[in-house]
């Protein structure tokens, strides 16, 4: 990790890529005075670091990210292990435009796309996703939901649902039984600044080659305003009349489906979407 302070903005790097810049204002040079403490907040005892600090350096001049990158890339880094069971867990989608990869827009639709909800696929504006706040690390998809009546897509019309969807497609079809699958797990986070009503619990839904569908609560209203990590599942027993051995798409949604009305706004923070396997 790598923070580069400059007087206008201060920027945060995690293995040479920027995972978020903060505006701060500006101020005069400031002389700081004694000991340098790392790892701990001396003025909360309970904000402490948990791990393990190697190969700390000080700079005279802030990095460019190109020098970031190079430090970082020089490194030795453990490769990433790759979960099969893995659907998504939204780390390799750009945070900002500059970084030439897939935007999560770009394979989640949603309403601010036109797909018809209240729904937002990451942040509108960058970071478009949540790099600070995670499961164990990577990025995590910021899922804002709108089911008030009041949501616009980017062209202007109105939402045609009072729910708020995103959803993903496979090709080729994906077998969700594969070793030995039971169900869908998943990780969320709400904020207690979220506004809910009853019926805008947090759904999951499949589609198969056929065109059927099935769709099953994976969390109550209530867990959207919870700001900690929660880990929810839903078997598969409650996503039954679809073909699982070939499933086309997956779709989260925060309202009810069968019964669309109006509900309330906010964000979820939703990271690792799993199979769940014996």
């Amino acid at each position: 990790m790598a923070l580069v302070a400059v007087p206008e903005k201060v920027t945060f790097y995690l293995d040479g890529v920027t995972i978020t810049r903060e505006l701060v204002r500006l101020h005069d040079p400031v002389t700081f005075g004694g000991n340098l403490t790392l790892g701990s907040d001396t003025l909360a005892a309970a904000r402490r670091f948990v791990g393990i600090l190697d190969d700390l350096r000080f700079y005279s001049r802030a990095l460019s990210k190109d020098e970031v990158a190079a430090i970082a890339g020089a490194a030795t880094v453990p490769e990433r292990p790759v979960n099969s069971l893995t659907l998504d867990d939204f780390d390799a989608y750009n945070a900002y435009f500059d970084e030439g990869g897939q935007d999560v827009w770009d394979i989640w639709s949603d309403g601010y796309g036109s797909n018809g909800t209240g729904s937002t696929a990451g942040y509108t504006l960058e970071p478009f996703m949540s790099r600070d706040i995670v499961v164990r690390s990577g990025q995590a998809l910021p899922f804002g939901y709108n089911n008030t009546g009041q949501f616009v897509d980017f062209e202007g019309k109105p939402a045609r649902m009072l729910v708020s969807e995103i959803a993903r497609s496979f090709s080729p079809t994906q077998d969700f039984t594969r070793s030995g699958s039971t169900g869908v797990t998943l990780g969320i986070q709400g904020a207690v600044g979220n506004t809910v009503q009853a019926g805008d619990v947090l759904y999951v839904g499949l589609k198969d080659a056929t065109g059927r569908e099935a769709v099953a609560t994976i969390a109550p209203a209530t867990d959207l305003r919870k700001f900690y990590w929660l880990e929810k599942s839903v078997p598969f027993t409650q996503l039954a009349g679809v073909d699982l051995t070939k499933v086309t798409d997956l779709f989260l949604g925060v309202g009810t489906r069968a019964a669309p009305a109006t509900g309330g706004l906010g964000t979820v923070l939703i990271d690792n979407i799993v199979l769940v396997a014996p």
